[in-house]
């Protein structure tokens, strides 16, 4: 009698999540870490890069939101990370950024 090897499937990759995350879509009391507020999305896209260059392991299927507010008649964007299970989850990010010198405030959506 002849046995059949048998033959398994390669696991298909898991799929991308999108890098962006729209503000107006996250719940009431998503946890958020914000990582600082800039005069233009520009800017706030080129930190997001700079800082994920710094700590890339940390930034591992993190997401990036950036969202516009104003104040006092100004406009800014904030930039924020999620991807965080809870307040602990966000405080412990936060305080790997901060002992390599990056500012990070954990935040959730109101």
């Amino acid at each position: 009698m002849v046995s059949r090897a048998s033959y398994t499937a390669p696991a298909a990759p898991a799929p991308q999540r999108a890098l962006d995350v729209d503000p107006g879509l996250l719940a009431i009391g998503t946890r958020l870490v914000q990582l600082g507020a800039y005069d233009s999305e520009g800017t706030a896209q080129s930190e997001w890069g700079r800082l994920s260059g710094r700590f890339p392991g940390y930034f591992e299927g993190k997401q990036r939101v950036i969202e516009r507010t104003e104040r006092n008649g100004k406009v800014f964007y904030r930039l924020r990370v999620h991807g965080f299970d809870d307040l602990a989850d966000s405080r412990r990010f936060c305080s790997s950024l901060e002992a390599g010198g990056a500012d990070c405030i954990p935040v959730q959506v109101r």
